[in-house]
């Protein structure tokens, strides 16, 4: 069997601090370690994605519905 994966989403306030502690020190790091959770980076993004990477756009993710 696989391993189980849960996922936690913080509430508005934590992800608000979290985005401000983002923009003043660029980074976030792990509570346990060194381990960067978080980075910010120079744009184009295209330039920090591995090669073959699939790119997806939001306009890609629009759908259109026939009504019958």
């Amino acid at each position: 069997m696989g391993a189980l994966l849960t996922l936690s989403f913080p509430d508005i306030p934590t992800k608000i601090r979290l985005l401000v502690q983002l923009l003043h020190k660029l980074s976030i790091r792990g509570v346990n370690g060194p381990e960067k959770l978080l980075k910010v980076v120079k744009n184009p993004i295209i330039d920090h994605l591995p090669p073959n990477t699939i790119k997806l756009s939001p306009s890609q993710f629009t759908f259109c519905f026939d009504q019958k």
